[in-house]
Parts: structure tokens; C-alpha cells; sequence
């Protein structure tokens, strides 16, 4: 006896193949991972390194590139407010240098994902880091 045909098994089969995520793991890509999160407290900054060998380069390099990321928006942060009060005081009294000095001191990891499949575009590992915003007050 012939319960299903060729036909409808073979149906059943392009259907089920087409509505069950077989990839689901691929789409799980952090929503930080494209826009960091935004709060009046912190700053955050993501940073990322291609997927190597080496383990902990791929991770220093990651928090580094972040680093610089995070410094670079406290510095615009601060340009910012001090164009606002029509004095550059606020920004000159603090460089880059010791922005980034203090983003190494107080920053930390709030998240890490490694795109194993390149999903984003690129075998990378993420690095989402933030720091607290009145560290960097002048």
C-alpha cells in the first residue's frame, strides 16, 4: 500500500527545507554590531579584527581599534560643547592622547562575537567596549 505519493514527499521536503532556519546561528548577529548602544552615562564603541590564527592578537587588536573609537567620540563629544559655549577651551585642555589614556584606564568589555561565518561581510571578531562619561569630564 502507497500512503504518499513521490510527488507529495518530495513537496514535503522542498517546503520543510525552505520554512525551517537552518541557519539560524548566522542570523544571530548582535544589534551592536552595526550601532553601538547609546546612553547619557556611557560611551560606547565597537572594534573589530579579521579572524587570524592568533587568538589574542585578534582580540588586542579588536579592543584597540574600540579604544580608539571610544576616544575618538569623547573628543567630539567634548569639541562639541565646548563649540556650543563658543570656547575651544574644553577640547584644547584635553587631547586625543589622554582621552584614549583614559578610555585604556576605565573602559570595559561589554560584549564580544566572532562572525565565523562572515555574515557582516568578513570573518571578524567584535568587540563592543564602553566607559563611563564623567571619567573623561575636564
Amino acid at each position: 500500500m502507497r500512503w504518499i505519493s513521490k510527488g507529495s514527499l518530495l513537496f514535503g521536503f522542498l517546503f520543510a527545507g525552505c520554512c525551517i532556519p537552518w541557519r539560524v546561528e548566522q542570523l544571530k548577529v548582535p544589534s551592536w554590531v552595526f550601532s553601538p548602544p547609546r546612553s547619557k552615562d556611557y560611551v560606547y564603541a565597537v572594534g573589530s579584527a579579521a579572524i587570524g590564527v592568533n587568538y589574542s592578537q585578534m582580540v588586542a587588536l579588536a579592543r584597540e581599534r574600540a579604544l580608539e573609537k571610544l576616544a575618538k567620540s569623547v573628543y567630539l563629544y567634548f569639541y562639541a560643547q565646548s563649540e556650543g559655549r563658543h570656547s575651544r577651551a574644553g577640547a584644547s585642555r584635553y587631547s586625543l592622547e589622554v582621552i584614549y589614556s583614559k578610555a585604556l584606564l576605565h573602559a570595559i568589555e561589554e560584549g564580544r562575537w566572532m562572525d565565523k561565518e562572515g555574515v557582516t561581510g568578513g570573518r571578524r571578531l567584535y568587540l563592543l567596549m564602553k566607559a563611563p562619561l564623567k571619567e573623561f569630564q575636564p
